[in-house]
């Protein structure tokens, strides 16, 4: 993973999100978090609507904040069902090498966005993407930020 990125991991059943960054980035002491979920439904060329799960979560100090963006493909088994219904999440801070430096539990903030995205994703399964389609449609969802 580069700085910046981040994602979901499932160990042992735990549900946590591995945020990235440099440990000189990354202030140790007193620091807040915030995060949103945004749904995407990218639509390809063939007429196949893909949905694409954006978490931001911001780590926020008294001298500036860092943002952390992860991607949900919900043909991972019960991610966004996991998402939906944790009241906390364990955020966990890794270096680009992979050495974790940090971790912090955290209120769920993306309940909301994985309860409403839960019914439009199920709409969407009757015609099943791959995960061709869904790297696509993340790269569709990044370009438009540039």
């Amino acid at each position: 993973m580069k700085p910046g990125q981040a994602k979901l991991r499932r160990t042992s059943g735990v549900l946590s999100l591995i945020v990235c960054d440099e440990r000189s980035n990354v202030p140790m002491g007193e620091v807040d978090f915030a995060g949103h979920g945004l749904l995407h439904q990218i639509t390809m060329s063939d007429g196949l609507i893909v949905p694409v799960v954006e978490l931001v979560l911001r780590l926020i100090t008294g001298d500036g904040e860092r943002v952390y963006r992860a991607f949900v493909n919900e043909l991972e088994e019960g991610i966004m069902e996991s998402l939906a219904t944790l009241p906390e999440i364990t955020v966990v801070l890794k270096s680009p090498k992979g050495d974790t430096f940090g971790t912090s539990p955290l209120a769920n903030p993306f309940k909301a966005t994985a309860n409403e995205s839960l019914g439009v994703i199920s709409g969407l399964a009757d015609k099943p993407w791959n995960g061709a389609h869904f790297a696509t449609a993340r790269a569709f969802v990044l370009a438009k930020d540039n």
